[in-house]
């Protein structure tokens, strides 16, 4: 066993049974103190956010797309970091030990492990649903199902929990309390297999799926300009409009994985320099690191939600629900939800506005 991972480093290079290694220089107590409160403040946005997003989606079956289903299988990974791996993370910043065994000590590094595979690959999902549908929107409802989609989930799910617990089944020690800290021991082979098979290869592919999704919808973006400046009389396609939607959310997949490069590129460098010299920075610059890959599970369910405007919509329709208990007022619904809601929008329609009716509907399931 060559390396090691610890709630202050995840994914650190340091050894413990080494007599002559000496700590980096000693963080200020102003210092832990502000990061245990961002780290806080990151874990109450995370839990609130990630869960409305999923009782959001859930409450209304049309949110219930291919997509937003992804959408869901991030925000429980990002549930799982906050619960599971930050916690830890604070508790060491104020008491400076990890007071709570071994069986603790493996059961959170393995849940960090397990974060970045599980996030990874949903990104890879979200990436390879999108491209799907706009490079071969053919092939989309032969490919792109519900079921298919929670078959690739739960696969995905399976090997990151695999991976995770790999460490477990080698012969030497793999948990260890070494001067009141938890280390969880693994080689420099399973991290190096860790980096490569569950970052780099999946990132690689989506980078390039991302390139050529953002060619695809530039040239699309264009001829869509073209017919709009050719004369207003004539009728955009249903087929269109749906490209449109999905070039929209396909953007917003893309904001995705440039937040996830640059939260888990900070960590996954300060791993690397930890490999090459173990005491070469100070022990802040490590936690900083940490707090910028813990950042995303906070941003993630606010960038797509406030990206999705039926999303939008239905968290409105949801709290002006709840409000309406205390103030009756609130009840009423604006009538900027109401045009666009499809429910309540083809109220106002007789038998002979179907066509207008159904227009409104078809925009609002694309846009998810």
């Amino acid at each position: 066993m060559a390396n090691n991972s610890s709630n202050s480093s995840h994914f650190g290079g340091m050894e413990p049974y080494r007599e002559d290694w000496s700590m980096p220089e000693k963080m200020t107590p102003q210092f832990k103190l502000g990061l245990s409160i961002y780290y806080s403040v990151l874990i109450s946005i995370a839990v609130l956010f990630n869960v409305i997003l999923i009782g959001t989606i859930c409450s209304r079956r049309k949110l219930l797309t291919v997509t937003n289903i992804l959408v869901i299988n991030l925000a429980i990974g990002d549930l799982v970091t906050s619960i599971l791996v930050v916690p830890f993370d604070i508790d060491l910043l104020l008491r400076g030990v990890f007071p709570f065994g071994k069986v603790m000590c493996a059961f959170s590094s393995m849940a960090f492990l397990l974060s970045l595979p599980s996030s990874v690959f949903c990104l890879l999902l979200l990436t390879m649903e999108r491209f799907v549908s706009i490079v071969f929107p053919f092939h989309r409802i032969r490919y792109i199902r519900k079921r298919n989609t929670l078959i690739a989930i739960g696969i995905a799910w399976a090997y990151s929990l695999l991976f995770a617990i790999i460490p477990l089944f080698s012969k030497e020690e793999v948990v260890v309390i070494w001067m009141e800290q938890c280390h969880f021991l693994y080689s420099y082979d399973y991290l190096y297999m860790q980096l490569g098979l569950n970052f780099l290869l999946p990132v690689c592919i989506i980078v390039t799926m991302n390139l050529v999704l953002f060619r695809v919808a530039s040239k699309h973006a264009c001829d869509m300009k073209r017919r709009s400046l050719i004369g207003s009389n004539h009728r955009v396609r249903p087929s269109m409009i749906k490209l449109g939607a999905n070039i929209k959310a396909a953007k917003t997949v893309l904001v995705l994985v440039f937040l996830f490069l640059v939260s888990w590129l900070t960590l996954i460098l300060l791993t690397f320099l930890n490999s090459l010299c173990k005491i070469c920075h100070p022990e802040y610059v490590t936690y900083l690191g940490n707090a910028i890959n813990f950042s995303s599970i906070a941003l993630n369910p606010v960038l797509y939600g406030l990206r999705n405007s039926e999303i939008r919509r239905q968290i409105n329709i949801q709290k002006r629900n709840f409000l309406s208990l205390f103030c009756p007022s609130y009840a009423k619904v604006p009538a900027s939800d109401r045009s666009m809601d499809s429910s309540v929008y083809t109220t106002h329609y007789d038998v002979n506005s179907r066509k207008s009716s159904f227009a409104v509907t078809f925009i609002t399931e694309s846009e998810t």
